[in-house]
């Protein structure tokens, strides 16, 4: 009943405002219009939010949160061009705040459009250089346009203001594993272990490092606490099997590839693998030609 008494006020007083417009001064017209607007959103009628807010800025040009609100309304919508176009007026009616550069700089990057929400991520370091947050979207933002020492440079300051965030260490992890760097790629690694024991995926990536450079207990290891904390992951049991394979426990090599399998039926590796291991296995316990030949390829 409450709902419906609202909903009831606001449409009469958008219908005493079609009467009244020119009589009225335009603060007051856009004021309602505006919260019209505010209760559309709410009630997820986001067509219609935009259309009452539409109306407000038509009587109040400058007012900020009828553009903002306006701009989240678009990106409700996942119209990112018209919910950036708002974003950027907001920023022209407050010039210098770090923090709407910062918000305009991610729906950049959701768009793809990396350098300028480079341009506008740098702008907020300028305004605000001690700001975590900042650093690590530059950095995340350099690797995706394959800048790695940069990335590298604003990853280690973004550290240096908080050094207990796990994701931080992984992403400049990444850099230096692009820049060729093992051993701080196995440094940063191994740091944001240390500070998240529970995600999988850096152990898994931890345990690709080991596999890279020979070391098969490590690598066993990790892709073990990989399996272990995520079941699920079959590139694990793949990468597992090669490390037994390699240590000459065929047996669970053979296990490992089978649960991938079982996990996956729709990548080849693990049926590569498998057949391939029951062909030319040096152990004749396991050696099965036949079987090998019997293994189903996913064909894509």
């Amino acid at each position: 009943m409450k709902k419906i008494i609202i909903v009831s006020i606001l449409v009469l007083a958008a219908c005493l405002l079609l009467s009244i417009e020119l009589q009225m001064p335009n603060k007051i017209i856009s004021y309602i219009y505006g919260r019209i607007g505010d209760y559309q959103k709410r009630e997820g009628q986001l067509n219609s939010a935009i259309s009452y807010y539409t109306k407000a800025i038509k009587f109040d040009h400058d007012n900020v949160n009828f553009y903002l609100s306006r701009s989240l309304c678009w990106l409700e919508k996942e119209d990112i061009d018209k919910g950036i176009v708002d974003f950027s007026k907001v920023i022209e009616l407050r010039p210098g705040n770090a923090e709407l550069l910062y918000k305009r700089s991610l729906l950049w990057e959701k768009k793809g459009e990396y350098i300028k929400a480079i341009i506008d991520v740098s702008t907020a370091i300028e305004l605000n250089p001690k700001n975590e947050k900042f650093y690590d979207l530059r950095g995340g933002l350099f690797i995706s346009i394959g800048d790695h020492k940069r990335s590298i440079s604003d990853l280690t300051m973004a550290i240096q203001i908080n050094p207990n965030d796990y994701k931080l260490y992984l992403d400049r992890a990444i850099s230096w594993y692009h820049l060729n760097d093992q051993n701080n790629h196995l440094s940063d690694l191994t740091k944001a272990i240390e500070l998240n024991s529970k995600d999988s995926k850096l152990f898994y990536y931890r345990g690709m490092h080991y596999d890279q450079t020979g070391e098969v207990n490590r690598a066993i290891a990790d892709l073990t606490k990989t399996i272990d904390l995520n079941p699920q992951n079959f590139h694990a049991y793949i990468l597992r099997g090669h490390n037994w394979r390699r240590k000459g426990n065929y047996l669970l090599s053979i296990a490992d590839y089978n649960n991938a399998i079982k996990i996956n039926q729709n990548d080849n590796r693990a049926y590569c693998s498998l057949a391939w291991l029951l062909a030319t296995c040096p152990v004749i316990e396991y050696r099965n030609g036949i079987t090998a030949v019997e293994v189903p390829p996913v064909l894509g």
